[in-house]
C-alpha cells in the first residue's frame, strides 16, 4: 500500500532503538540527499549519541556539517529496512531521508499536481 503525505515530501518514520523500541520521527523525502541525516537528539535517543560510526561531512545549500553514521533499522509504513543513516550534533530544521537504502526499495514519486509524495513496494 502506497505511503501518502502532505504537499511537502515530509513522512513519519520510525527507527529502532535498544530493547527493539521504535522511536518516530518525520523526515524531509530528498532526492538530492545521497544518504539519511538525522538529528542529533535522535541519535541521543536511539542510545548513539551522534559520535562513534564513521565520520562523514555531507554539503549542501546550507554548507558542510560534520555527522556519523550507524547502521539502524529504518520503518517507512509497514516495511522495515537496514540502512546507514548519518547522525549530527546539531539542531536540524529537519530530518532527511536520502536516496541510499530507501530509494533501491521504494518507487518514490513526487506528484506535484496534486500534492502528493508517494513511497510504494510495488
Amino acid at each position: 500500500m502506497p505511503l501518502r503525505t502532505s504537499r511537502f515530501p515530509i513522512i513519519p518514520v520510525q527507527l529502532r532503538a535498544a530493547g527493539d523500541v521504535w522511536l518516530g520521527a518525520n523526515a524531509l523525502v530528498d532526492s538530492g540527499a545521497s544518504i539519511s541525516l538525522f538529528d542529533g537528539s535522535v541519535a541521543h535517543a536511539l542510545g548513539i549519541g551522534g559520535r562513534g560510526g564513521r565520520r562523514v561531512e555531507p554539503s549542501g545549500i546550507g554548507g558542510t556539517i560534520v555527522a556519523h553514521v550507524h547502521r539502524v533499522t529504518l520503518k517507512i509504513g509497514n516495511e522495515e529496512l537496514a540502512t546507514e543513516v548519518a547522525f549530527t550534533r546539531r539542531r536540524l530544521p529537519v530530518n532527511i531521508l536520502g536516496r541510499s537504502g530507501v530509494f533501491e526499495r521504494f518507487l518514490v514519486t513526487f506528484d506535484e499536481r496534486n500534492g502528493k509524495t508517494i513511497l510504494d513496494t510495488a
